[in-house]
């Protein structure tokens, strides 16, 4: 397994503000990008329940109007995907 981890989270007031990936054959996975950017509402944080299943969609929202402010999945050699 390969884990992603992105915790804009950690500077107080910060929030993701862009993703990148391209996918790599040889590896059979992206490499990421991640940008922060000052956000005043990031002030208190919480941690949504795993939001996809391996071969699934991935399509969230935040809740009332919220933000990502960090990331963190993982890699399944025998499925090649992401959770």
């Amino acid at each position: 397994k390969r884990t992603l981890c992105c915790l804009c989270v950690i500077l107080t007031g910060y929030s993701i503000s862009r993703i990148r990936s391209i996918h790599r054959d040889c590896i059979e996975d992206r490499i990421w990008a991640f940008s922060c950017e000052s956000n005043s509402a990031a002030q208190h944080c919480s941690w949504s329940h795993v939001l996809n299943s391996y071969d699934g969609l991935l399509d969230y929202k935040c809740p009332h109007d919220g933000f990502i402010s960090g990331i963190y999945s993982w890699h399944k050699n025998g499925r090649e995907d992401r959770r």
